[in-house]
């Protein structure tokens, strides 16, 4: 019988996000016979999906200390000796802050079999980003989520370097987010957005807009999310405008597709996304889906096919949104809702990521 592959999936810690909620839909789907898979957790022990303590996996962790200097100090110790007593095939991991540590710190055998996943717009990069990016991309094999985010990276940091880069699609679990029902308006119009409540995210253009749209119709705005580094402002907005009649936000949720099931109309107004999860979560459950043209890096949405995209202004946003409420009080979502449907499932499933992820240690392992 062949020797199983063994791989290490190594994380600062696992809280709320889009890479942690891929990590998760990729070990659940690896294969116990083939591959033994253990997550190692270097900063601290936080897990905040359940889910990945029901797995058949190893499971390495440390408690975190209070004093954040002293804490990484620590973790990168913790790091390199546990590494150094093991024996792993590949060592794979994501984020740039993650990255960096492993590139940096992880025993010599390790350098020839790292995957690293490069998940975001490269363009919003800093300069010292790019500078260690190119510094530590020796012997990196590089992961993108976007076909963007890919020619980026091979045009502003690859160059003659030889490092082998791949662009593998997130990939969502169609069984259990897909929904069946109409998505017919019944009293408010519901809108939701899901995501960190940040700069980035840019949360705050739909408030404007909503507030805007509220004297035309009924409505209630779903915002969800960790706090940010754009928490204080988008709360002052809120109390400022006395939104709170309208607005309902929330923390993260473990039941999200919940609450996709109550929203009508998905927003997605972040200044830049890779593979955002959480719009083809939205599509899949029957959501009309609003998408701004920079965080539609690969042209996930087509305007008035699939869902409606928008220039990034509130003019455009508004105007968006007035169609999608048309269609729907019109009841002619159907054929754009199942386009969504039928898009995500052809190319952004939780079997093609697997598949994609497995080719791919087995030809780093041969």
């Amino acid at each position: 019988m062949d020797r199983k592959i063994k791989i290490c999936f190594v994380l600062s810690h696992i809280p709320q996000g889009g890479y942690e909620r891929q990590l998760l839909n990729l070990i659940s789907k690896i294969d116990n016979s083939k591959f033994a898979v253990t997550l190692l957790l270097y900063l601290n022990d936080e897990i905040f999906y359940e889910e990945f303590k029901q797995l058949s996996i190893e499971i390495i962790s440390r408690k975190g200390l209070n004093n954040k200097f002293i804490n990484w100090i620590s973790a990168i110790i913790f790091l390199y000796k546990t590494l150094k007593k093991k024996k792993y095939d590949i060592i794979q991991s994501g984020l740039f802050h993650n990255g960096f540590i492993i590139r940096s710190f992880v025993p010599l055998k390790f350098r020839r079999n790292l995957i690293y996943n490069i998940r975001n717009n490269l363009k919003n990069f800093s300069k010292i980003q790019i500078f260690f990016e190119k510094i530590l991309l020796k012997n990196t094999i590089v992961t993108c989520n976007s076909l963007q985010s890919m020619n980026q990276f091979n045009s502003q940091i690859k160059l003659e370097s030889k490092a082998y880069v791949k662009n593998i699609y997130n990939g969502i679990d169609c069984q259990i987010f897909s929904d069946k029902r109409s998505n017919i308006i019944k009293g408010k119009i519901v809108f939701g957005t899901v995501g960190r409540v940040a700069i980035q995210k840019n949360q705050i253009q739909i408030l404007r807009v909503l507030k805007s749209l509220s004297n035309e119709f009924e409505l209630i705005f779903y915002l969800i999310g960790s706090k940010g580094n754009n928490s204080k402002m988008v709360n002052e907005y809120i109390k400022k405008q006395n939104l709170e009649i309208i607005v309902k936000k929330m923390s993260p949720v473990n039941n999200i597709n919940y609450y996709y099931r109550k929203f009508n109309i998905f927003i997605l107004s972040s200044v830049y996304e890779g593979c955002p999860n959480v719009l083809f979560e939205a599509m899949l459950q029957n959501c009309i889906c609003i998408i701004s043209s920079n965080a539609n890096s690969d042209n996930f949405i087509e305007d008035g096919i699939n869902g409606y995209v928008y220039d990034g202004s509130d003019f455009m946003l508004r105007k968006k949104i007035k169609q999608a409420v048309e269609v729907l009080k019109n009841k002619k979502h159907l054929t754009i809702i199942n386009n969504a449907q039928k898009y995500v499932k052809s190319n952004f499933s939780n079997e093609k990521m697997v598949d994609n992820y497995i080719k791919l240690y087995e030809e780093t392992t041969k």
